[in-house]
């Protein structure tokens, strides 16, 4: 039997072959690189959420730590201490003294999830409003959710007993449609309520 051999060069089905392949190889290559793109983005972004919700909870933790005690309110405002679960909003005294312990001054701070936000209000002792603003920044989504649970806990809840509160803070981002989602949990002790 002779064998045939092509001197011309290579065949077309030859070249269809080579091109189905590297089309294939191509195409694995590009579906890992969009996959490992993705999954870069979702973490990035998630890394964001969770410094940002580390920055909340640290300026609300600094703030129960200066505060001496939870208050129904702000004097003069609508701004107010949730008393019925889930515990929403709190707002926090904090006395200033003099050298010998009487009391000179006050501030409240006064915290709310709010249309995505958690909102940090302060005010001077007589409920004028001192500051307004945001504790989250850059997100597109923002504050899904904020708790403050008071301890010891009591029923009906006494603000007078609270020595400690839980905060509770998720934030959530959507991209392309899916949910990435930060949870974080912390407690802090009111001032001299050790």
């Amino acid at each position: 039997m002779k064998k045939f051999k092509n001197k011309n060069g290579i065949t077309i089905l030859e070249i269809l072959v080579a091109i189905s392949i590297l089309v294939i190889v191509l195409m694995i290559i590009f579906t890992t690189y969009i996959n490992t793109s993705r999954i870069y983005k979702e973490q990035s972004i998630k890394n964001k959420l969770q410094v940002n919700v580390e920055i909340a909870m640290k300026k609300i933790i600094d703030d129960i730590k200066k505060a001496n005690e939870v208050s129904l309110g702000i004097p003069g405002t609508s701004y107010s201490t949730s008393t019925t679960s889930p515990y929403t909003k709190v707002v926090l005294r904090k006395p200033d003294f003099d050298d010998i312990g009487n009391e000179i001054d006050c501030s409240y701070t006064y915290y709310e999830l709010n249309t995505g936000k958690i909102t940090k209000i302060t005010a001077d002792c007589s409920g004028n409003i001192t500051s307004n603003s945001s504790i989250l920044e850059n997100l597109k989504t923002g504050a899904t959710e904020s708790r403050f649970n008071f301890f010891p806990i009591t029923t009906p809840l006494n603000l007078n007993q609270v020595t400690s509160i839980k905060i509770k803070l998720i934030v959530e981002e959507l991209v392309r449609g899916k949910s990435i989602q930060v949870e974080l949990n912390s407690q802090a002790k009111l001032r001299n309520k050790r």
